[in-house]
């Protein structure tokens, strides 16, 4: 461990001894070992804040009649993203026989394969998928929604009722599965809404679309329903799980290991939920209601 590490930092040239550049290091930080007393710790950031260690994922129930418990705890890697736990997340939830209903979770949480993937175990993830980042999206244009695509008979029609001429399947830079949808010149040259659907030289649209049909579907639907006041209101709730975290980080000093090694780190933070847990069950029993979030005086004075 300790010749890794110096591998990663220094280098010698001829007889001299010299520190590592930025740019000679390993490409990925998840690559990079910050100490030979930590192997497992790596450096992350998020925004604004860059810290070692690891990443924490917590889980709590939400329901108004019930204290909201912490029902899962996972301690991962701090440069895996976060969509990356989520499969995990769920499996032991449902192994311990926590599974919810519904599943509300950040958009770093979210794809569209986690929605479907839970949807088989009975689980409705509420987050946002990402929304269409075409420029016809972006600008009123004719975006994937507005074609009608017939997985059976492999073609699509487009708003302006012209039938597709080519359907091919591709795979993005990710290496995801996508389906390449290809129109005629001559349908699209004359139409006079080019402008909504094509600005290449071709004169033609190309629609590319997730694949396969199960997915594309799903991804309609989610897309479709995170645009409703309904979706919108009932993922406020989401916004709980931060008073949880503030709990967690300073009154129980959830922020700072006091242990070396992912795992002794993991079960200090099983000890910070069940605390956390058993101060919410004794004020529940108590009848001492939940703390509300600190207003400023600007606040209060303009409420």
């Amino acid at each position: 461990m300790l010749r890794q590490v110096w591998m990663q930092h220094f280098y010698q040239l001829e007889e001299q001894v010299c520190l590592c550049e930025k740019r000679d290091q390993p490409p990925a930080s998840r690559l990079i070992t910050l100490s030979s007393y930590d192997p497992q710790a790596r450096c992350s950031a998020k925004r604004n804040v860059t810290w070692d260690g690891y990443k924490v994922h917590l889980t709590e129930t939400c329901d108004d009649d019930t204290p909201n418990l912490i029902t899962n705890h996972e301690m991962r890697p701090s440069t895996e993203p976060d969509h990356d736990a989520t499969e995990v997340i769920h499996d032991h939830l449902v192994v311990n026989g926590y599974a919810p209903r519904e599943h509300f979770v950040d958009q770093g949480y979210m794809s569209i394969d986690h929605v479907v993937q839970q949807a088989q175990d009975g689980i409705d993830l509420m987050g946002a998928v990402p929304d269409d980042n075409s420029w016809q999206a972006r600008h009123g244009g004719y975006d994937s929604r507005q074609f009608v695509v017939d997985w059976d008979n492999e073609q699509a029609v487009c708003p302006q009722g012209h039938d597709s001429c080519s359907w091919s399947l591709a795979q993005t830079r990710s290496q995801r599965p996508v389906v390449k949808i290809k129109f005629r010149h001559r349908d699209c040259a004359p139409c006079p809404a080019l402008n909504l659907c094509a600005n290449n030289h071709e004169k033609r649209r190309t629609l590319t679309i997730l694949a396969p049909q199960t997915l594309y579907e799903a991804q309609q639907v989610a897309r479709q329903r995170q645009q409703t006041t309904n979706f919108k209101t009932a993922c406020h709730v989401r916004a709980g799980v931060e008073g949880t975290v503030s709990q967690a980080a300073h009154a129980l000093g959830a922020r700072r290991s006091r242990y070396r090694g992912m795992d002794k780190t993991h079960l200090q933070h099983l000890g910070v939920a069940a605390a956390i847990n058993l101060l919410r069950i004794v004020n529940w029993l108590d009848d001492v209601p939940p703390s509300k979030t600190p207003q400023s005086r600007f606040a209060q004075l303009a409420a």
